[in-house]
């Protein structure tokens, strides 16, 4: 199983940091974590297909995580005609959003988007994800105000379980980090986002922490990145702040 890092800006595109987006692959399947960086660019400069992508999962509907959605979603729909995905979503207004948008950008009326081949669903906490390679739970965070919804996800495959925070709050509220991630002997590898956390309110929580590895991602304050230099050597995991084209092998 391979994770690779494609975005892992801090929400504004830098010269050498694209948006939100991790991939991860198993099973000789394809799937992303958020897809706020250009996906449909990059892939082909990396060598590869948007007809390998079979799932996405999006943490929450902010555009830094999710713009390049839309895209996906247009060109498999118009263009990968024998592909077909699916899209798991924060909220179901986004999607129909999309929807409308790819049907009224056509330029031809009465265009209906192939509902059947190219799945939206909202995510649905009781109803984790599961297909022969991989298994995705759902855990509400408290980075967006209801009505709408922001989620970190557990991914279990090959054995191993990923741990992907989401955006969460700048204090942590109502105890955002799952509790799996306090728990011995549970998570192989927590991708951490480190830009809207205070760093004082992060504090308390690392001696918590029982994940082998810690990534704390989405962050381009040397501040930060200093902080987290620091945290190798004193508490339980070994932590690092990706680049875009990092990968890791599990």
């Amino acid at each position: 199983m391979k994770l690779t890092f494609i975005g892992t800006s801090d929400g504004i595109p830098r010269a050498d940091r694209y948006c939100t987006c991790m991939m991860l692959e198993t099973g000789g399947s394809v799937y992303l974590i958020d897809a706020g960086a250009p996906v449909c660019d990059i892939f082909p400069r990396m060598g590869r297909s948007i007809e390998e992508i079979r799932a996405i999962f999006n943490t929450h509907i902010h555009a830094d995580h999710a713009e390049g959605i839309y895209r996906i979603a247009d060109l498999v729909n118009g263009y990968y005609k024998n592909h077909e995905m699916d899209i798991y979503v924060a909220d179901a207004v986004y999607s129909e959003q999309v929807i409308g948008l790819i049907e009224m950008a056509s330029g031809h009326p009465g265009t209906k988007f192939d509902r059947a081949r190219v799945r939206f669903s909202e995510i649905d906490v009781a109803k984790p994800y599961e297909d022969e390679n991989i298994k995705v739970s759902y855990f509400p965070t408290g980075h967006i105000d209801k009505p709408y919804h922001s989620y970190a996800m557990l991914v279990e495959a090959e054995g191993k379980r990923l741990l992907f925070t989401g955006d969460l709050s700048k204090n942590l509220r109502d105890d955002d980090i799952p509790t799996v991630a306090f728990e011995e002997g549970m998570i192989d590898l927590m991708v951490c986002e480190f830009a809207h956390i205070r760093p004082e309110y992060m504090m308390p929580y690392l001696p918590r922490i029982k994940a082998k590895r810690v990534f704390f991602n989405h962050t381009t304050s040397e501040e930060k990145i200093a902080m987290v230099r620091e945290m190798n050597g004193k508490y339980s995991f070994a932590a690092a702040v990706p680049s875009d084209g990092d990968t890791v092998e599990l």
